[in-house]
C-alpha cells in the first residue's frame, strides 16, 4: 500500500511538472498584482511571523525568492488546468437534459428495503411474570415501525403482531 501511495505521489509530481512546462512553453505569465495577492494570501495562513519564518527556513532554505517561484509555478499550473480542463468541460443544461433523456438507466436507483430488528430475550426458564415483563418492554420498542411488527417472546411462549 505504501508503494502505491509513493507511486501515485510521483505520478502527481510528474504531471504537475509537465503542466508547468507546457505553461512556460506557451509563455503564460502571472500578472504582478495576482502574484502579490497570492503571496499575501499565502502569508496569511501562518498565525505569526515566527511560524512563517520557520516555514521559510525548512521549506525554502530561507529564500523568499524560492517561495515566490513555487507560488508562481502553482498559479501557472492552476491556470493551465483551468484553461484546458475546466473551461472545456462546460456542459449546458440542454446537453445534460439530452444525455439524461437518452440514458435513463444510468440514473435509475434500484428499489431497496431496509430492515432492522430489535430482540428482547427473556432469561432461560422465564416465569410467566418475566415473560409478561419482556412483552411489555418489547411492544413499545418501536411504535413508529411501518406496516406490521412481530414481537415474539420466549421460544414459543407468546407472540403478537400489530399494525402501526
Amino acid at each position: 500500500m505504501e508503494a502505491d501511495i509513493r507511486k501515485g505521489a510521483l505520478k502527481m509530481i510528474v504531471f504537475e511538472e509537465l503542466v508547468y512546462q507546457e505553461a512556460v512553453r506557451r509563455k503564460m505569465m502571472v500578472p504582478p498584482t495576482r502574484m502579490d495577492r497570492a503571496m499575501m494570501d499565502f502569508r496569511k495562513q501562518f498565525p505569526n511571523q515566527d511560524e512563517y519564518e520557520k516555514f521559510l527556513k525548512t521549506e525554502t532554505n530561507n529564500s523568499p525568492q524560492m517561495l515566490r517561484t513555487r507560488v508562481r509555478s502553482s498559479i501557472l499550473i492552476e491556470e493551465m488546468l483551468k484553461l484546458n480542463v475546466d473551461d472545456k468541460a462546460v456542459v449546458s443544461v440542454a446537453e445534460a437534459r439530452a444525455y439524461y433523456d437518452k440514458n435513463p438507466d444510468k440514473f435509475r436507483i434500484p428499489d431497496s428495503l431496509s430492515l432492522q430488528t430489535i430482540s428482547i430475550l427473556p432469561p432461560p426458564n422465564a416465569t410467566p411474570e418475566q415473560l409478561k415483563d419482556v412483552r411489555k418492554r418489547a411492544e413499545p420498542a418501536h411504535p413508529t415501525a411501518p406496516l406490521g411488527v412481530y414481537h415474539t417472546v420466549g421460544q414459543n411462549a407468546c407472540s403478537s403482531y400489530h399494525q402501526t
